[in-house]
Order: C-alpha cells, then sequence, then structure tokens
C-alpha cells in the first residue's frame, strides 16, 4: 500500500526521484547552497548526469520557487547511504529548467 501512494504522490508532482541534467552553454549546471544563482555552488553537474531530486514525507519534491532540492554524485551511480562514497554526495539547489528526463 505504501509504495502505491509514493508512486501516486510522485506522478502527481509531475516527476520521479532521478532526473538527467541538461545541456547548457557553459557544459555544466552550478548546485548551489541555497535557491538563488547568487548562491555559493556546493557541486558541479554535467549534462546527462543524474540528480535525485530531494522530497519531503509526503514525497513531494522540496522546492522554493523554481528551484528543487538534489543530490548529487560525480560518479555513475549514486552509492547507497552505507557505502564509503556516499560521502561524495552533495546536496543543493538546482533551477528546475536546467533537469530534465525525470522518471
Amino acid at each position: 500500500m505504501a509504495l502505491v501512494l509514493v508512486a501516486v504522490s510522485q506522478a502527481s508532482a509531475g516527476i520521479g526521484n532521478a532526473c538527467e541534467v541538461k545541456e547548457t552553454p557553459d557544459g555544466f549546471v552550478a548546485i548551489r547552497a541555497k535557491p538563488s544563482a547568487k548562491a555559493a555552488m556546493v557541486s558541479k553537474a554535467v549534462p546527462g548526469q543524474i540528480v535525485e531530486i530531494t522530497v519531503d514525507k509526503a514525497g513531494n519534491p522540496r522546492a522554493s520557487g523554481s528551484w528543487w532540492h538534489v543530490r548529487h554524485f560525480p560518479g555513475e551511480a549514486m552509492p547507497n547511504p552505507s557505502d564509503a562514497a556516499y560521502k561524495q554526495v552533495k546536496q543543493g539547489w538546482m533551477h528546475q529548467k536546467l533537469i530534465d528526463g525525470c522518471g
């Protein structure tokens, strides 16, 4: 039952947890400490990489205006929290127009 509720909640939000970073003229997308283009950069995501949209307890994306809170891992696949590589995961904010292919 809980799995169905999560799936419905994510579908109604229009996204899944894993999303692809779009192409940009700079060749990367800055992940920011706060939901603002002027905030400090905490990580750089390159086009085609996957970011994980974080969600609240109801399964809705954590958002502030047009910004979504994300987790980013510079490798190929997001490690499990119990893996040593999880220490490399950065969290921050990305503008939603730079995120695509969620599902």
